[in-house]
């Protein structure tokens, strides 16, 4: 072979390595954007199927009790009016 068909042999398997490397490196984000989102998922089945315990969101306090919550309900004497 010619020293220009060697050279451009030489360029042909740099051009076909920097592809392959650029599909490894596409293949490799893509399973990691999978990997993140089956744990982002795994996770919050996890979160929601754990969470065993429903609240009422119903505050109830004792007004004779020493506690910041029954010294403001002793300091209102008559409901805030709403606007």
């Amino acid at each position: 072979l010619s020293r220009d068909e060697q050279n451009e042999a030489r360029h042909m398997r740099a051009r076909r390595l920097s592809l392959r490397i650029r599909i490894i490196i596409l293949l490799s984000a893509a399973l990691f954007i999978v990997v993140a989102v089956t744990v982002g998922i795994c996770f919050a089945l996890y979160q929601h199927l754990n969470a065993h315990d429903q609240e009422s969101g119903v505050l109830t306090f004792d007004r004779n009790a020493n506690t910041a919550w029954s010294a403001k309900s002793s300091l209102m004497r008559e409901l805030p009016q709403r606007r």
